[in-house]
Order: structure tokens, then sequence, then C-alpha cells
């Protein structure tokens, strides 16, 4: 304490504070603060007795002492994650009375560790190890021994034991045609294809696969730790105009070729079909055929006659060409 002058007497200070107050009969004592000083105001207060023995008498003043606020860290927990690249952001943490930041003892990657809620990436190098997220908490007050608190974060990373599958090869097959895929995957528990469109079922290892256009499916597969692998395989489909073009046409309404038929141009869309007679003429065209002519022109049914089928395929330079009989009998 500096500052404080007396005149003729003695000195005397006292203290409301936890710490030790040394020079406490001079006008310049020395204030060392204890823990429980934290976050106080410590009033030192100075009493002058005076050494006139004819009129004896007294004064007091006080000094005043602001003991800054500890800093605290507060880490929030614990979290279990998987070893290939699996993810956990710190939730739950508190910096009081300073400034935050992170470090970490794993292989992963830490971001954002100036924020109070960083995010760890695991690494397969941390597999089996609990990797620890330190949180320190530095105080902003000019303090000669600067100030700082610590805290942890566990992250357990689980091991990776046989956690991983196997989607299968790759395969061709014709439009309107299947395959049966094959995955493997010891200890996966949890199976999921996608996209699942062209699927039998997305949720077990082995489905149908129907898709009408290539495609590659990624499986991912969650073993009994929680843990994933992902795999994926590409079914192509190859548009090799797999129809069955019907040559007959009876428009009797017995349910029997009723329309003209093309066996899987459900799965070759936008084919155009034009039909004529044998004169050349345009009786019939469609730019998506769907199986629906039933042998009319103009809404009215054609004569019994043999006539002709173009084909065009879209994105493909393949055309079929052939004769359709029309008979009403």
């Amino acid at each position: 304490v500096s500052g404080i002058t007396g005149g003729c007497g003695t000195a005397n200070w006292s203290t409301s504070g936890f710490g030790i107050l040394t020079g406490g009969t001079t006008f310049t004592p020395t204030y060392a603060s204890d823990l429980a000083d934290e976050g106080t105001a410590v009033t030192l207060t100075l009493t002058v007795f005076s050494n006139n023995t004819c009129a004896p008498s007294q004064a007091a003043t006080e000094f005043t002492i602001d003991v800054n606020p500890l800093p605290v860290a507060i880490a929030g927990g614990t979290s279990t994650i998987c070893p290939n690249g699996d993810a956990v952001t710190v939730l739950g943490a508190m910096a009081v009375n300073g400034t935050s930041s992170w470090s970490d003892d794993g292989m992963g990657v830490l971001t954002d560790s100036l924020s109070l809620f960083p995010t760890y990436t695991s690494s397969i190098l941390d597999a089996g190890d609990t990797v620890l997220l330190q949180l320190i908490v530095c105080s902003t007050a000019s303090c000669i021994v600067p100030q700082h608190d610590t805290a942890y974060y566990s992250v357990i990373v689980n091991p990776i034991g046989n956690t991983f599958v196997e989607a299968g090869n790759n395969a061709t097959i014709s439009a309107g045609n299947s395959v049966d895929l094959s995955a493997v995957g010891p200890a996966i528990i949890n199976w999921n294809w996608s996209p699942s469109l062209g699927l039998s079922d997305a949720t077990v290892p082995d489905p149908t696969a129907s898709p009408t256009a290539s495609t590659t499916y990624t499986l991912t597969g969650t073993d009994v730790n929680g843990c994933v692998a992902i795999d994926s395989l590409t079914i192509s489909v190859d548009l090799d105009m797999n129809v069955i073009i019907a040559n007959i046409l009876t428009p009797n309404a017995d349910t029997k070729n009723d329309t003209w038929i093309i066996d899987n141009i459900e799965f070759y869309p936008n084919t155009e079909v034009m039909i004529v007679n044998r004169e050349g003429q345009l009786v019939y065209e469609s730019s998506n055929y769907d199986n629906s002519w039933g042998g009319t022109h103009d809404g009215k049914l054609l004569p019994d006659a043999t006539y002709y089928y173009i084909l065009k395929f879209e994105n493909s330079d393949k055309t079929y060409k052939g004769p359709v009989t029309i008979l009403h009998n």
C-alpha cells in the first residue's frame, strides 16, 4: 500500500480479507491475497494513534483492494465415436472469467479450437484409445502470476474390430432384367443401400436389383458398436433393346391381342413408333409408345390388312422395322 501518510503517532493496519498483511505498523504495508479473497473487495483499515500524551486521539482511513475472480473451465463430459472418420462436437462446455482454447492428444483433427464447442474428427490411428480434449481458460486480468484453469473432455474411440463391408462386384444387365446382390460384413447388424430405387429391400445384404438405368448403389453397414463401414457397386443397364414385338393385332374385345403389344417397351421410355399402310400413309404415331394402340386411325378401326411399323429408341441409333397384321375375326 502506498500513498498513505500520517502525522505524529503510531500506525496500525487491519484487514477484512483472508490473505497475509505484513508491515501492519508502518505506513506502507503489503497485502498478499488468499484464494478465499477471489472475486471480492478486501478492505484495509489504517488507524493512527497520536503520540501527544496531553491530548490522546486517533484517526482511521480505509484502502480497498479488488481481488480478481479466478478463471473457471468446465469441459462437458464424454463421448464415444468410431475410428473411421466419425466426428463429435463438444457440448456443455463453459469458460468463466477468461478466454478459452482447446487442444488434443489424438491423431485426428480438432477444428474450431478457439470456440467453446470444437469438433474432433477421429483417425483410424485413434482406434481403441481415449482421446483427451483439453480446455484451458486463461484470465484476462493483469496478474503477476498468470491465472488459468484446465478441464478435459474424453473421446472414447471404439476399436476397429471386424467392421467392414463389401458390397460385391459390379454387374451389367439388360434393361428389364434383374441381378441378385450379395454383400458381406462381419459384425454388421444394420444394412442400408442407397438409393433404394430399383431394390427389392434396401435393408438386407442381398436384395434383388432391377434398375431401369445404370445406378451406383452405396452400402452402409453399422456394427454392434455403432461403427459404420461403407462400400459401393455399380449396376450398368445395357440398352440393348431387348424387346419382343407382336406381329398380329385382333381388336375384337376378347382381351387377347386387342392392342399392339411390345414386351419390355416400358424399359425404353420415349420410344417413337410410326405405323404406315401398304401405300406408305401414316396411320399411327407416338413419341412414347405404351402398348395402347388398338388398330385405329382417326378414331375408327382400320381394315384387315398388313401394316408396317418403325421403332426408334431414344439415345440409340437402332431402328426396328417389320409387319403387323390386323385381323378382326
